[in-house]
């Protein structure tokens, strides 16, 4: 059974348990996945923004926590986030949704994503900037900018990361990092433009 297969079923399980009237809690979901809890968060938290219109009300809390697993991925530790977050009870219906959504998603991109340039996603390295882009790009994602993109791009970054480690695919892994080189630009460009206005006025 391939590794994408493995992971479209695990979100196919996952979404059966979330959809009990239970929900579930991180440290649940961790006993369950053990280390692929947070590749699989990788994959989902970016997910809602992904559309060109930023969500300033959530990307905040959602960056943060990216930012947190980006640090505990580059770390090869666990993420370093609170206990009591880790033991809040989220609700079942709405990520259920999100978790088959997914599942479908990965069948579908099975001929797309796969074990390739394994070499490459072994050396620890890559493991070490995987998590540094993802921490980076959580903090991007998490700053309140009523900008086009702002949160899309390293949402993609997270994203492709996050996929190309669960999938264990060194390319995903590489077209991440050139979105990420695209997102600094895009964010440099912005700051530059702030700066230039700034000094326009004075």
């Amino acid at each position: 059974m391939s590794q994408q297969h493995d992971l479209a079923a695990t979100l196919h399980e996952l979404a059966a348990i979330c959809g009990g009237p239970q929900g579930f809690t991180l440290d649940e979901l961790h006993a369950r996945l053990a280390e692929r809890t947070w590749l699989l968060l990788l994959i989902l938290l970016p997910l809602p923004f992904v559309s060109p219109v930023p969500m300033m009300g959530l990307s905040m809390p959602f960056g943060i926590a990216i930012a947190a697993i980006g640090l505990g991925v580059s770390l090869g530790r666990t993420p370093p986030i609170p206990a009591r977050i880790r033991a809040m009870r989220c609700p079942p219906g709405f990520v259920a949704r999100v978790l088959a959504g997914t599942a479908r998603q990965m069948s579908r991109l099975r001929s797309l994503l796969r074990p390739r340039w394994v070499w490459m996603v072994e050396r620890p390295w890559t493991r070490i900037l995987a998590g540094a882009i993802v921490a980076v790009s959580g903090i991007l994602l998490a700053l309140p900018l009523p900008v086009p993109f702002s949160n899309a791009l390293p949402a993609y970054a997270i994203l492709l990361t996050g996929l190309g480690l669960a999938q264990r695919d060194g390319l995903a892994i590489l077209i991440g990092q050139g979105v990420f080189l695209g997102t600094l630009a895009f964010f440099c460009t912005i700051a530059w433009a702030a700066v230039a206005g700034v000094q326009m006025l004075v």
